[in-house]
């Protein structure tokens, strides 16, 4: 995947997160466990190869927050979980 294209859906994402706010330990749980089970998931690189998005559980601190899994208004490219639009 483009790394420019990569930094823009970013972005965005971090823009939308500002309105949006960010999924509970609970809910990133559920989808980190989605991801890690996924044919997608390179476990060497703690990436998923569909979208590029970093998938690591053992992050902490800000980086544990940058990770998509906890932007409640993304979901996986290829449905393996969905935005929540609880609050």
């Amino acid at each position: 995947m483009n790394s420019i294209f990569k930094f823009g859906s970013y972005l965005k994402a971090l823009f939308v997160v500002l309105f949006t706010g960010l999924a509970t330990n609970e809910q990133a749980s559920q989808r980190w466990r989605l991801c890690r089970l996924c044919t997608k998931y390179d476990a060497d690189q703690r990436l998923c190869t569909e979208c590029g998005c970093g998938v690591n559980p053992e992050s902490s601190g800000a980086d544990k927050y940058r990770q998509k899994v906890f932007f409640k208004s993304e979901e996986c490219p290829i449905g393996k979980w969905s935005k929540i639009t609880s609050k």
